[in-house]
């Protein structure tokens, strides 16, 4: 199944990112936790060293995912 996620920061950037999802384990907030780090010290969700303040998936017809 092919899954669009949508990273979008504090400072107002979007990344979007396509990739092809065979495990069935790997759901939307799988898939996002191994694309971020988490900053405990100031209670940050990080991408690319930006906070983020919400990420979604959608699937190829563009339904959202879990």
């Amino acid at each position: 199944m092919k899954v669009t996620i949508l990273i979008c920061l504090v400072s107002g950037s979007v990344f979007k990112n396509s990739l092809f999802v065979t495990d069935p384990l790997r759901n939307c907030e799988n898939i996002f936790k191994s694309m971020i780090k988490v900053d405990e010290n100031n209670s940050q969700v990080l991408y690319k060293d930006e906070a983020v303040f919400y990420y979604y998936c959608k699937d190829k017809e563009g339904n959202y995912v879990r």
